[in-house]
């Protein structure tokens, strides 16, 4: 009776019930095989129901109750990754956005004048990349270094390609750079803005593309072809 209302339910556990105590009744109790009504006999019959009825009810009832946590929790779980998953997308839209950012400060870096603005944009462009990265981890993202060699070719081409020029226009020379995504993000901004604005101003010679890596800090340098490194046109770092 126990097994049948624990794995079957109520209904099992009853048919189970009335079957056994009819078998008890018939073949077991003493004499066997014939009718018996003794004050005795019922007695234990009803005491047999009354505690085959209680265990059935409390079983039932403790499965019923552990069916429910579990649907429960099954619908919090749900919720929870649903959570999760906008909270991790989140993080990574926050992070596209700061890296953006770090790629104009960067460039806004470059271009100003006075030496305590261009530091201050720096440091700003640092602890932008810096926030990036926290959202990135809360996200859950463990991306590794990027080749930017190959990074910044794709980005030439579709630079030249936006601008209706070739895409061999651009060559990209090998250098073995590799940076984390937020510097790769930031310094490909600062890349994509100096392509665009010298094939806009009409430069007519071949650009070549060229890294160098002082420690923590990368400049980009960008010079007509043949030209060395002291003819740079553009210099990024």
């Amino acid at each position: 009776v126990i097994l049948s209302a624990y794995a079957f339910g109520r209904r099992p556990a009853v048919a189970a019930a009335l079957a056994g105590g009819a078998l008890a009744f018939w073949c077991f109790v003493e004499p066997v095989y014939a009718w018996k009504a003794t004050p005795q006999i019922l007695a234990a019959f009803g005491f047999f129901t009354v505690t085959c009825g209680v265990a059935i009810v409390v079983i039932t009832g403790l499965t019923g109750a552990l069916k429910d946590v579990s649907h429960e929790l099954g619908r919090a779980r749900a919720v929870a990754d649903g959570h999760a998953g906008l909270f991790r997308e989140l993080n990574e839209r926050m992070s596209h956005h700061m890296r953006l950012v770090a790629g104009v400060l960067a460039l806004q870096a470059k271009g100003e004048p006075e030496p305590q603005v261009a530091d201050g944009l720096r440091r700003a462009m640092e602890r932008t990349l810096l926030i990036s990265r926290v959202h990135r981890e809360l996200g859950g993202r463990a991306e590794g270094p990027v080749d930017f060699d190959a990074f910044a070719a794709a980005l030439a081409r579709a630079v030249c390609i936006a601008r209706n020029a070739p895409p061999e226009r651009v060559v990209v020379e090998a250098s073995g750079l590799e940076l984390g995504v937020e510097e790769a993000t930031s310094l490909g901004v600062a890349l994509a803005e100096c392509l665009s604005a010298l094939l806009d101003t009409g430069v007519k010679e071949p650009l070549k593309v060229r890294f160098d890596v002082h420690g923590r800090r990368a400049e980009v340098a960008i010079t007509e072809t043949g030209e060395g490194a002291d003819g740079a046109l553009v210099s990024v770092t």
